[in-house]
């Protein structure tokens, strides 16, 4: 539990100095959140991050992981859903090739925290917070 809280502070953080440093034009991002649909902002950030995050992690640190390791091994299976998960941030946020590696990196620390812990319960709640600041990144 500690390892999740530490990691979802230095995800924010980091987040936030990308943000600051980098200044990345995020204009088109910000449009693709549904914001309008909700009707409340703190409603579409919630709904966002939740099912964002969710979906994510049983894609990858749940049925790839799942693959991956029975195929081959959790080593595999880390490695595997690490690189898969950043290319599939290329586009997203932190945007671009850098960005991808930050994902990438992101990825493996909550592949790690799943390998620890088993399950996919910390690493879905560490990735809500990311998404939840990603959220405010782009909204505000």
């Amino acid at each position: 539990m500690v390892a999740a809280v530490g990691l979802s502070v230095a995800t924010s953080v980091a987040l936030l100095v990308f943000q600051t440093l980098a200044r990345p034009e995020v204009a088109d991002l910000a449009t693709a959140v549904p914001v309008a649909v909700f009707g409340n902002l703190l409603f579409a950030c919630i709904c966002f991050s939740v099912a964002n995050a969710t979906l994510e992690e049983l894609i990858f640190r749940g049925i790839l992981w799942e693959v991956a390791a029975a195929a081959w091994n959790v080593g595999v299976a880390l490695c595997a859903t690490t690189v898969l998960f950043g290319l599939g941030h290329l586009h997203g946020y932190p945007p671009g090739p850098f960005g991808a590696v930050l994902a990438g990196i992101f990825g493996l620390a909550l592949g790690l925290l799943r390998w620890w812990t088993g399950g996919l319960g910390l690493a879905i709640a560490v990735h809500v917070c990311a998404d939840a600041t990603i959220f405010g990144l782009l909204c505000s």
